[in-house]
């Protein structure tokens, strides 16, 4: 049950779920407990900084 739950939140997280969204779908009565089932990984972080790299115009 602990893997599935585990899968159900950090997919929703991993589609741009807010996370209030995602405690509430998954039963749990405090964004601390979310946060715990949704931290970012390694990949996680460098895609998101990516991303922001990617998006901001190269000022010369």
């Amino acid at each position: 049950m602990l893997l599935a739950k585990h899968s159900f939140a950090e997919n929703l997280a991993d589609a741009s779920t807010p996370l209030q969204v995602v405690a509430q779908l998954a039963g749990h009565g405090s964004l601390q407990t979310t946060r715990r089932y949704v931290t970012p990984s390694e990949a996680d972080l460098r895609k998101a900084v990516e991303g922001i790299v990617r998006a901001v115009p190269v000022q010369r």
